[in-house]
């Protein structure tokens, strides 16, 4: 087989160039060079295969390879993550363009011209081809890829957290499930413990727990009584640490606070949108997710407060159907208004127009209400209206912050005209944060820093303020005991557990509570620490460990 010079360094570079990153230790260096080895000698052999039906086929095989690779780099710099399901998943949500600013057949677009510009680069410096042994890179890869796997699975076998870090980190790597790996080495290297990454047994009657509501007595039955309505506010994207080192950015959010409670260190606990709504209008964590979705049924504080009597609304600057999460979160006569402008503003403006149309609805019947204000101009791109081109994407955020702010001031200003400040709780919060260059990174969904969990919590109208949850989790009790406050209600945790995103399931998570903060990934069934351990620290982490089994659901 002949390969062109110009096409095998230039992938081998951007294999180099999008593994680099992953190189860590001891483990990480052999698992990378014999990951990208493999790959290499892939290219190699496929390349060759096709060239022998078509030249200009192969050209194109390496121009489709090399924008992958660099798609996948870019991804790597920018947010932290890869060219995986997930982010495939996110680019074939209904909502693709309102969340990214590219539509569909644009992306499609950009990414043809793409490659057609490295295909003619490709042929453009095409050099004489290195003359290779088909037996031997056969061989070779072989060798590769039989060293890597073996490599990660002693490495697995033996509870090396590394390797895990490690192989979340390097583009496209796989492996078989632990399970076969793990019973083949047995018979080599003995037994092993259930867990080797623990630092303890948890008794499994401990690990048990279940998120059950209250049950609500139906309005028909309180006939007299002076129900409260709850008017829910969700601005997408909007993070705490903007706020806090220039209260002006939202001035009506943080004066609005004196009157009841405003936090800008409550957590979002999970830092995307279908999770961390999902847990603030449930109370459970993100890893019942993937079976609420399978079910596909109104579940948690909706549903319940529908059951009771309550009419549920929404007014949606975008739709809330991104991963299926209304069908997840929304009773199925749930009475929803979706923004379909193309100005996110202008959505954002309708969803308040519609909201104070409800609110006056609530003034006019004796029937309480449900509302969620879902805002979303917070969340990239961005409309045009905020101001010029040149402006950055921070500048570009903060501006639409203070709009928002304005919003805010719209929604306030009619419940007081209505009278209807005194009988309705008010929840102003987000889903998650967002992280900019000058942080590291891009977006969210990556990690679980404070700039993608930290949001702020305004709230008016709670009979009881030291009920007010550290995050979202919390949200549906404190919403709970407003409306039925006699019921008895479990004391709020002290303590705060994150959960990273991903497709339907979490592959991280954190605790914090006065010990401190204590991570964890989440592997094939294994909950493994990852934070440092100081001397003293175990005993902390075994608690923190356990406390999340409890929560697990």
């Amino acid at each position: 087989m002949r390969i062109n010079h110009f096409e095998i360094g230039t992938i081998g570079f951007l294999l180099v160039s999008a593994s680099i990153r992953a190189v860590s230790g001891f483990t990480g260096l052999p698992l990378v060079a014999g990951h990208a080895i493999t790959l290499l000698v892939l290219f190699i052999i496929c390349q060759s295969l096709i060239a022998k039906i078509s030249n200009r086929a192969a050209g194109l095989f390496f121009a489709f390879t090399a924008l992958l690779l660099v798609v996948e780099i870019a991804i790597q710099v920018s947010t932290g993550l890869h060219v995986n399901w997930f982010v495939i998943s996110l680019l074939m949500e209904g909502s693709l363009k309102q969340n990214t600013g590219l539509s569909a057949p644009l992306l499609g677009a950009l990414l043809v011209a793409a490659a057609a510009g490295l295909y003619w680069i490709g042929t453009k410096f095409a050099t004489s081809g290195i003359k290779l042994s088909a037996p031997r890179m056969v061989v070779a890869g072989v060798l590769a890829a039989a060293a890597t796997q073996l490599i990660y699975a002693v490495a697995y076998y033996q509870g090396s957290t590394e390797a895990i870090q490690v192989r979340r980190n390097i583009p496209f790597f796989w492996t078989p499930h632990p399970y076969q790996s793990n019973k083949l080495l047995g018979y080599v290297l003995g037994p092993r413990g259930e867990n080797p990454f623990s630092l303890s047994k948890v008794r499994a009657e401990d690990t048990i727990f279940t998120a059950e509501p209250p049950i609500l007595s139906p309005v028909s039955q309180r006939a007299g009584e002076d129900l409260p309505n709850v008017l829910i506010i969700v601005a997408d994207s909007l993070r705490s640490k903007d706020i806090r080192k220039n209260p002006k950015l939202a001035p009506v959010l943080m004066s609005a606070g004196q009157n009841g409670y405003i936090s800008l260190d409550h957590y979002s606990v999970s830092n995307c949108t279908h999770f961390s709504l999902y847990s603030m209008f449930t109370g459970n964590l993100p890893t019942s997710y993937s079976a609420a979705r399978s079910r596909k049924a109104g579940t948690g504080m909706f549903a319940e407060i529908s059951a009771a009597g309550y009419d549920v609304t929404t007014a949606e600057s975008t739709s809330l159907d991104w991963y299926d999460l209304s069908d997840i979160i929304l009773p199925s006569k749930t009475e929803r208004w979706i923004g379909e402008d193309e100005d996110t503003l202008e959505n954002d403006r309708q969803v308040t127009v519609k909201t104070i149309e409800q609110l006056s609805k609530w003034k006019q019947t004796e029937k309480p209400g449900i509302h969620l204000a879902y805002y979303f101009g917070t969340h990239f791109p961005y409309s045009e209206a905020l101001g010029s081109s040149g402006m950055s994407r921070l500048e570009r955020y903060k501006a639409a912050i203070g709009l928002f702010d304005i919003e805010l001031a719209k929604l306030l200003l009619a419940l007081n005209e209505l009278n209807l400040g005194d009988n309705t709780l008010v929840i102003v919060t987000s889903d998650h944060g967002e992280e900019f260059y000058q942080d590291g990174r891009v977006g969210h969904a990556s990690r679980l820093s404070d700039e993608q969990v930290k949001v702020p919590l305004l709230v008016l109208g709670a009979q009881n303020q030291s009920r007010i949850p550290l995050s979202h989790r919390g949200i549906p009790e404190l919403i709970y005991s407003t409306i039925e406050p006699t019921q008895p209600k479990n004391q709020p945790s002290d303590a705060i557990y994150l959960a990273t995103c991903g497709y339907d399931f979490p592959g991280a998570f954190a605790v914090l509570n006065q010990n401190g903060r204590f991570d964890f990934e989440f592997d094939n069934g294994y909950l493994i620490p990852i934070s440092p351990q100081p001397d003293g620290a175990k005993a902390n982490m075994r608690k923190a460990a356990a406390d999340l089994l409890k929560s697990i659901d």
